[in-house]
């Protein structure tokens, strides 16, 4: 049982470590989006990322390369979550209509329609837990070898803000993303 504990130590150490070297890293990515918001730049650049990841498989042990590429898709994703957000706060919201309005708590509900790539569903998902919506339903509606339509149920939060900063990204990250309908039952 020592060598388990002292195992565990070690793992916390580590934990401790790669947040401290992670706040660093967001701390950087809030300076590289006031750039991208001053010099209007775009957000999400699919090169650079690409570069990264390329980057990041050759940079990880030998038998541990899709976890290392993993670690490093998901830290791009929290940085473009975190660039979006400070973009919407700096140049205030860019939704309308039915979203906007949702002034309490409640549940909302999406028609979307989707590459028939399981990487697209896996974004979406990805995506609104990351900002801690949760999924209440997910249902492919239709399927044929190019599109898919799937319903969306989630909980909203207080005032629609975190479904809105989902509802941006998804809009500037996805090119052949529809949202079909949108629906929100707020209560006060």
């Amino acid at each position: 049982m020592d060598e388990l504990a002292a195992l565990r130590r070690e793992i916390s150490a580590l934990d401790t470590q790669i947040l401290d070297l992670f706040a660093r890293r967001m701390a950087a990515v809030e300076r590289v989006a006031e750039y991208k918001i001053r010099e209007q730049k775009p957000i999400h650049v699919p090169s650079r990322e690409g570069e990264i990841l390329a980057s990041a498989r050759g940079q990880t042990p030998e038998g541990l390369e899709g976890y290392g590429e993993a670690l490093v898709r998901t830290m791009l994703r929290l940085s473009r979550e975190r660039q979006y957000e400070l973009f919407l706060e700096e140049e205030g919201a860019v939704m309308s209509g039915e979203l906007a309005a949702v002034e309490g708590s409640g549940q909302g509900v999406l028609t979307l329609e989707l590459d028939a790539d399981p990487k697209a569903v896996a974004f979406v998902v990805d995506l609104f837990t990351d900002l801690g919506i949760a999924i209440n339903r997910l249902e492919c509606l239709a399927k044929d070898s190019v599109r898919q339509r799937f319903l969306l149920e989630f909980s909203i939060d207080r005032g629609g803000s975190l479904v809105q900063r989902a509802l941006y990204q998804l809009e500037q990250e996805t090119t052949n993303l529809q949202l079909l309908s949108w629906h929100a039952d707020a209560q006060p």
